[in-house]
């Protein structure tokens, strides 16, 4: 929710942010059941907090929340200054001790090669679910 809260102030100022997401095959329904309420929560919560924010303002956010197709990739890219990629999933895992054992591993990159490529990643695969 905090995360949620932290990217509505952000679509407020005018950020334009896209959010992509892939859940890939559930293993069972209870999983993919979860997966998909997980998905709605973050909407609902990116939405209310634009409506708590920002009353006076009608902000659209639905388009920007895309489901994906055949990635698994967590990418993160930020103006094209710096992208982020790694293991761990943002908008899905809140840190908190789960039956496994879990490292998580992310880069940032700065220099503008990588990021560039790494935009260009995010991009086609966002531009694959329209």
């Amino acid at each position: 929710d905090q995360l949620c809260k932290l990217l509505a102030e952000a679509i407020i100022r005018g950020v334009r942010l896209r959010i992509g997401y892939h859940m890939g095959k559930d293993r069972n329904p209870q999983e993919a059941e979860y997966n998909r309420h997980n998905v709605e929560e973050v909407k609902k919560s990116i939405r209310k907090h634009l409506r708590t924010l920002s009353p006076s303002h009608s902000i659209n956010f639905q388009n920007d929340i895309v489901k994906t197709k055949g990635t698994h990739q967590k990418i993160l890219v930020c103006d094209r200054a710096f992208a982020i990629t790694g293991s761990f999933n943002w908008l899905s895992y809140k840190g908190q001790k789960d039956q496994g054992y879990r490292r998580e591993l992310g880069v940032v990159f700065r220099h503008p090669d990588p990021v560039n490529e790494l935009a260009e990643i995010a991009l086609k695969t966002w531009d694959s679910t329209r």
